[in-house]
Parts: structure tokens; sequence; C-alpha cells
């Protein structure tokens, strides 16, 4: 990949206006988790309200956030799920129809320079619950990567790659109901 010596600093509305502009968004995605293990799969972002990461052999998990909650899919201990609520994760921030910074959120940090651009979030009135730092390429503008730093300051870090913006995705691929009869073969 070529280097850009002279790739200009990015402004905050910029990147809001870029992530506005996102309404669906597929990749690949490779994650560091907090215990230094990597996981890898594929990952699909449907705004507003929806994420799916299915894993990667051999891992067997699938996470789908739907609205308001996060669903944990585990197809190799027989369809065992978890369910939480979004609102207590700074990720629902990337999954809003429009990334707004009001005044719940909170800009902890904003970096623009010469390659990388970074905007750390925090919830205002809740800062124990964790920072989603999300980093950008500079030239071109994109999406590659997000730190999410837990209320226990564990740190899970996804690297994005082979993006693709703007395709279709089918709605049962963020229904947890769907996912959980698939996986136990109910009809």
């Amino acid at each position: 990949m070529p280097l850009y010596a002279g790739a200009e600093p990015i402004e905050l509305d910029q990147v809001i206006s870029y992530l506005n502009s996102i309404e669906t968004l597929g990749a690949d995605f490779r994650q560091v988790n907090h215990d230094g293990s990597i996981s890898k799969g594929v990952l699909y972002i449907k705004k507003p309200g929806r994420l799916r990461m299915a894993y990667a052999s051999p891992d067997t998990t699938v996470v789908i956030v739907n609205d308001e909650f996060v669903t944990i899919l585990d197809s190799k201990n027989s369809g065992s799920h978890q369910r939480l609520s979004i609102s207590n994760n700074p990720l629902r921030l990337l999954l809003s129809s429009k990334f707004e910074l009001n005044s719940e959120d909170s800009i902890v940090d904003f970096n623009s320079k010469n390659l990388k651009t970074t905007i750390i979030v925090s919830d205002r009135k809740n800062k124990n619950l964790g920072t989603l730092e999300i980093i950008f390429n500079n030239k071109p503008l994109i999406f590659e990567q997000w730190l999410l730093t837990n209320s226990l300051n564990e740190k899970v870090v996804v690297n994005l790659s082979n993006i693709s913006v703007g395709d279709e995705f089918k709605d049962t691929l963020f229904d947890p109901g769907f996912e959980f009869n698939k996986i136990t073969n109910k009809p």
C-alpha cells in the first residue's frame, strides 16, 4: 500500500458525516480479546440498531444486536445464549441511524493526524460503563477499527478488512430468534 505523506487531518464534522452516510456495512474482522486470544469472522451492520458478528471456526459464537439487545448465541452448546441491554454499551453509538454526540454522550478525545483519526466516546451519565475508541484511515476516509473498553477496564480490539458499504442484508441476519431456531434445528 502506498503511504500518503501529505494526508491532511480530518475534521470531526467530516467523520460524523461519513459515519452518518453508512446505512449498511459488511466486513471481515479480526478481534483481539482482553485475554490476548484472537477471533476472526464476518461482521454486518444495518442501521439503525443492528449488528451481526459471526465468528469463524473453531469458535461457534454469533453475536446479534437488534435494536435494544445484544444476544450472544453459541451453537456448540445447544444454542445456549445470553441477552444483554445495548443501552449500557458505547457500541450503540455506531449503530444509531444518526451518529450524534448529545448530552448523554461525550467525546473524551478527538485526534486527527496524518493518516489516522480517532474519536473516543463514553456515556457522560455513566462514565464507569467504558469507552469506545473509533479509528479511521484518513486517505481515503474509512472506518477500520474500534477498541471497546468495558467497565472492568478489559479491552477488545476489532479490526475490519474487506469493507463493503451499501450492500443489502436480509433482516433475518439480525433476528436472534431465527438464528436460535437455525442452531437448534427448529422450523
